[in-house]
């Protein structure tokens, strides 16, 4: 049984992420929560993204009161240019905006670097509050460039060339 699926939306511009919240909700090292991860979506020309959905109690615990997803009605959230969600006593449906309706990256989104591979990612976060509880959505999604695609090319501040060519290699101006 998946407790996470994935669907592209609006000509492929929106990721839309389905997670069974109620159904996947668990008991974890130091708290309960729900914390799953889909692979290999194809986003865009070979390029294939991971994807974590993760939802907390807030303040994160092992007591019997966090030990079932408890939420009293449906909550909407999030910015719908960017990251929105919509949650229920069952469901939390993400929706990821890729692109603009131009078809052009959106770089409104909260890109970033992994620390150890540098591939680019997304790393989103949110809290909700419900009349019984508090919790924290996070996503974090992992992009990945075609198997056969050359690598990126990652420039670093500070990083210049040196005028008139490289002295190591005897070039002088």
């Amino acid at each position: 049984m998946s407790l996470i699926d994935y669907a592209f939306r609006d000509n492929a511009r929106v990721l839309q992420l389905t997670c069974k919240v109620a159904a996947g909700w668990r008991s974890a090292n130091k708290t309960y929560c729900y914390s799953e991860e889909c692979r290999q979506i194809e986003v865009y020309q070979g390029m294939v993204a991971r994807v974590r959905v993760s939802v907390f109690p807030v303040p994160v615990t092992l007591s019997n009161s966090a030990s079932e997803f408890l939420i009293a009605s449906a909550h909407e959230g999030g910015d719908f240019s960017t990251v929105s969600y919509s949650i229920d006593a069952e469901w939390l449906r993400v929706n990821v905006r890729l692109h603009k309706p131009d078809g052009n990256p959106n770089e409104t989104l909260p890109w970033d670097l992994t620390n150890e591979s540098r591939k680019l990612c997304l790393k989103w976060e949110d809290m909700f509050y419900d009349s019984r509880a508090r919790y924290r959505i996070s996503l974090m999604a992992v992009f990945s460039p075609p198997p056969n695609a050359p690598g990126p090319t990652v420039w670093e501040k500070g990083e210049g060339f040196f005028p008139g060519g490289l002295p190591s290699l005897g070039k002088r101006r």
